[in-house]
């Protein structure tokens, strides 16, 4: 099945519209630490969206987005094995040790780093299907009233031939 111009220009702003957000999220790196968000923070603010009947729903998913990247981001250089964590040494002061993860528990990292990404898109793609089928049901409803306006006007115009 051959993609139309639209489909495919929709694709093509998808994919600039993620390469941008990686480029602000290095960006903002390199000036010091990006914001640490979790995965229940993200999954709940998209709950949210869900939930609400929000017009503003773009700039919602997009601020979202920004915080998904962050936290892949961060979440994928923690199951490559950059990993470091606070320990409390034998003087009883905080020591930053940095261990690397097993193959077993890197994978099971990056499982459960995909396991979000697969509920983060679905969630993503609910709130857009909501709006779409809202959008579509307004269009059905203009196109009805053009519909009854136009038989009205044709009726009239009927009603002068008949006499």
């Amino acid at each position: 099945m051959k993609k139309t111009l639209k489909e495919s220009g929709g694709s093509i702003l998808f994919r600039l519209y993620f390469i941008i957000i990686s480029l602000v999220f290095v960006s903002s790196m390199k000036g010091g630490y990006a914001q640490e968000y979790s995965e229940d923070e993200i999954v709940s603010k998209l709950e949210q969206v869900v939930a609400n009947e929000s017009e503003d729903y773009l700039d919602q998913l997009e601020e979202i987005g920004e915080m998904a990247e962050s936290y892949i981001e961060q979440k994928s250089g923690q199951c490559s094995g950059e990993y470091a964590s606070f320990v409390i040494n034998t003087n009883g002061e905080k020591e930053l040790k940095n261990k690397k993860l097993t193959k077993k528990e890197a994978n099971m990292c990056h499982y459960m780093l995909m396991g979000f990404r697969i509920k983060y898109t679905k969630l993503a793609f609910q709130i857009r299907k909501k709006q779409l089928k809202k959008q579509h049901e307004r269009q059905k409803q203009e196109l009805e009233a053009m519909e009854k306006k136009r038989v009205h006007e044709l009726e009239a115009l009927a009603k002068k031939y008949k006499q």
